[in-house]
């Protein structure tokens, strides 16, 4: 069986946890990191991963199975727009923004987001509306 390739963005406390749990995994193996700052080389070099500056470097150079956005909140809108528009399903951890999103910056597809808490993902259906029809709101929790 092909382990499924993680990429973590955000190599801070819960980017680490994170890590960590893909590293003991029996069916994932870590991709690589993404972070822009000091502890991205570390954590990179720890685990003999490839560590890319931004989503956009990662994108250009693989797509992996999944990423898992542990950046800080403010970052996690664009982030995770950013895995949609590249195809690759993604794991926000929560809060998924801290403000509402305008829609008219929104891409348009159909998409399922999980949501970490403590690394027990829930996974939330919901449409990225276009333009114009309000704040993005969730359809349905399985």
């Amino acid at each position: 069986m092909n382990k499924v390739r993680i990429a973590v963005a955000g190599a801070g406390l819960i980017g680490k946890r994170h890590v960590e749990e893909i590293d003991a995994s029996d069916s994932a193996v870590l991709a690589s990191i993404v972070d822009p700052g000091p502890a991205g080389p570390e954590l990179a070099e720890k685990y003999g991963v490839p560590l890319y500056p931004s989503l956009t470097e990662l994108f250009s150079k693989d797509k992996p199975d999944g990423i898992i956005l542990a950046t800080p909140n403010q970052m996690h809108v664009d982030g995770g727009l950013e895995c949609v528009a590249a195809g690759v399903p993604v794991i926000v951890e929560k809060p998924i923004g801290v403000s509402p999103v305008d829609p008219s910056t929104s891409a348009s597809s159909s998409v399922t987001v999980p949501v970490g808490s403590s690394l027990t993902p829930r996974s939330l259906q919901f449409n990225v509306s276009a333009r114009g029809s309000g704040p993005l709101m969730l359809a349905s929790v399985q």
